[in-house]
């Protein structure tokens, strides 16, 4: 895991191979593994950020299901409008193939959704574009 404080990118990943795919994927676009942050659930997730309220990412790479609370819930909590993270983008990844899934995250405020399995390209092209859109956290 990157130092929280240096993370560009919260990966909210339970698996370990996806998480180390996003980081190669990152290093094609430039980002070192210390721009990744990882943990492997929600509850992780919000502990980091708490430990860190200066130093937001700029983007969040989270799957829906996850250890513990279902992607969605966490999607929705942050994207209140009370939250610091309500301007962050998401992109959600998952392998739920259900018709409305990708309108459901987009209504709850996602980025993107990202059906598994996708082409490298694709999560290469969304992180490119998705980054430029945030201000820096430094």
């Amino acid at each position: 895991m990157g130092n929280s404080k240096e993370a560009k990118i919260l990966v909210i990943e339970d698996e370990p191979g996806l998480a180390q795919l996003y980081q190669l994927v990152g290093k094609g676009v430039g980002l070192s593994p210390e721009a990744f942050a990882v943990v492997d659930s929600t509850a992780d997730a919000e502990k980091l950020l708490g430990e860190n309220p200066d130093h937001l990412p700029q983007l969040i790479l989270l799957n829906l299901h996850l250890p513990g609370e279902y992607g969605l819930t966490f999607l929705q909590r942050i994207k209140e409008k009370d939250s610091p993270l309500q301007h962050i983008p998401v992109v959600v990844v998952t392998a739920e193939v259900f018709p409305d899934v990708k309108k459901r995250c987009q209504d709850l405020g996602a980025a993107d959704c990202l059906i598994k399995p996708f082409h490298i390209e694709t999560l290469r092209e969304t992180i490119q574009s998705l980054l430029p859109r945030t201000s820096p956290t430094e």
